[in-house]
């Protein structure tokens, strides 16, 4: 469609622009109902629960340090919350967001053990936005503090 336009306006023949603007107008319709088709049935509508499920998984793993939230990845696959839930934690065993604390604090302690990063510095970069969070997280999960953590693993 983008080659008809530019070609009709290289010619500039008798009506280039009413024709331009008919192109265009075709060309937004055009996108507006791709878009509507990728709204009505995403991406993973041809997947089956579990492919899905494992796409969320590396999709998560992939972007840990966003802030991705149960409603924004529930609606990526095309499914409720509730729906999304039950069938997440079906096939991992584990709620969504424990899921993703669970990548979070593994690369902290990756990052705890092989660098001198500050506390601070590690919960932003695997995610955390609160570093009280972060240690309080850490410390449910792993059955210590950051530091205590670094004190007993650092290289």
């Amino acid at each position: 469609m983008l080659d008809h336009i530019l070609e009709e306006y290289k010619r500039k023949q008798l009506g280039y622009r009413f024709l331009i603007q008919t192109k265009l107008i075709e060309m937004f319709i055009y996108l507006s109902r791709c878009y509507d088709n990728i709204y009505k049935n995403p991406v993973t509508y041809s997947l089956s629960d579990a492919e899905v499920i494992d796409q969320v998984s590396k999709f998560i793993e992939k972007h840990h340090a966003s802030s991705l939230s149960l409603k924004q990845v529930s609606q990526l696959c095309g499914m409720s919350q509730s729906t999304f839930t039950a069938k997440f934690k079906e096939y991992t065993g584990i709620t969504f967001i424990q899921y993703r604390n669970n990548i979070r604090l593994r690369i902290a302690k990756e990052l705890l053990s092989n660098t001198d990063l500050k506390v601070i510095s590690i919960a932003q970069e695997v995610g955390f936005d609160d570093v009280s969070n972060f240690n309080k997280i850490f410390k449910q999960i792993v059955g210590k503090s950051p530091k205590q953590f670094r004190r007993e693993n650092s290289i």
